[in-house]
């Protein structure tokens, strides 16, 4: 559990883009167009996560597949 965290922590930080405080901003191209806006609007909602660790998670859950679904039983780009 703690390699995923670390793994997702540092796949994060290389899909923030620069930028002083505030909202985290992405990297241009870190997220597929039709999920951009969503990333970045949900990722700043609260401050206990930024979009860059949302992409990050979405992205090794599902990699960005809306119709995934693992052996578990666990359904969509998050796998809830």
């Amino acid at each position: 559990m703690a390699l995923l965290l670390v793994g997702t922590y540092s796949a994060a930080a290389g899909l923030a883009g620069a930028g002083g405080g505030g909202a985290v901003a992405l990297a241009k191209g870190a997220v597929p167009a039709r999920f951009q806006s969503l990333v970045q609007k949900w990722g700043n909602l609260c401050p206990a996560i930024n979009p860059a660790l949302l992409a990050a998670q979405l992205y090794q859950e599902s990699g960005w597949n809306p119709r995934a679904q693992s052996p578990a039983a666990a359904q969509g780009i998050a796998q809830f």
